[in-house]
């Protein structure tokens, strides 16, 4: 996934995870950097406090800039991405 000409990264909602209820956060459709290198994140997913951006849900198309990512270790995702945003919309 490369940024667009407008500085936007645009995909689809893949999945929703559960998380506690202050939290969002949702699996994309490809990703953001190199996910073939040994230690790299296997999945890519937006993650930010609730009632900042809105509600998405599978299917959705969105675009978002990014604030900063971190890949971590989950006992339920795995290695994984998580993408923290700078701005976040859903596209029409």
């Amino acid at each position: 996934m490369e940024v667009g000409e407008d500085g936007y990264y645009h995909t689809e909602i893949s999945a929703v995870r559960n998380v506690p209820s202050e939290y969002r956060c949702y699996k994309i459709k490809g990703h953001i950097e190199n996910w073939e290198a040994e230690d790299a994140a296997k999945t890519d997913w937006i993650f930010y406090r609730h009632g900042v951006y809105e509600e998405l849900h599978v299917g959705d198309k969105v675009c978002f800039k990014i604030s900063k990512t971190e890949v971590n270790n989950w006992k339920d995702i795995g290695l994984a991405r998580n993408i923290y945003p700078a701005d976040l919309k859903k596209e029409v």
